[in-house]
């Protein structure tokens, strides 16, 4: 029984929840990672070199089977070009209740969500990612790719 509580005890104190599965803000970071990542055309094996680690290490970090320390996650921000910030914009509200600070029962519930940046702080890049995400309907998000299309052509045309 004493063994039980001290390995819960340990696991909390990793972050992960009582049955051992990743917490969810974990997972959420990591899946801006890998987001991230994508959206640089990055493998996971080259976004390790330059971190100098394993891509299995990366695919840890992506899962949220590892949690990223500060260091760590300084340098992914810096190889991936975004802020720190970054990794937790637009977290959804069920997610950030389930920090480590919750899992002990620390969070009084009366925090504002700490993932919702000021637009002010992102890029444009990251603004329009985040209204065209906001867009429910297929046709409209069509439209907006097509007005960039267009944009960009017409701006950037070798002709």
């Amino acid at each position: 029984m004493i063994e039980e509580k001290v390995h819960k005890s340990r696991q909390r104190s990793r972050g992960k929840r009582d049955d051992g599965t990743p917490n969810p803000v974990d997972i959420y970071v990591g899946e801006r990672v890998r987001l991230r990542r994508h959206l640089l055309g990055l493998s996971q094996q080259e976004l390790s070199r330059h971190l100098g680690i394993t891509f299995q290490q990366i695919q840890k970090y992506e899962k949220g089977c590892n949690r990223l320390g500060a260091s760590r996650l300084w340098d992914i921000s810096r190889v991936l070009k975004v802020g720190v910030e970054y990794f937790f914009q637009d977290m959804p509200e069920d997610i950030f209740r389930e920090s480590p600070r919750a899992l002990f029962g620390l969070d009084d519930g009366k925090d504002e969500q700490q993932g919702d940046f000021p637009l002010e702080y992102r890029t444009d890049a990251q603004q329009l990612l985040l209204y065209y995400n906001r867009i429910q309907d297929k046709e409209h998000k069509k439209l907006v790719i097509d007005v960039a299309k267009g944009l960009s052509h017409r701006f950037f045309s070798s002709e």
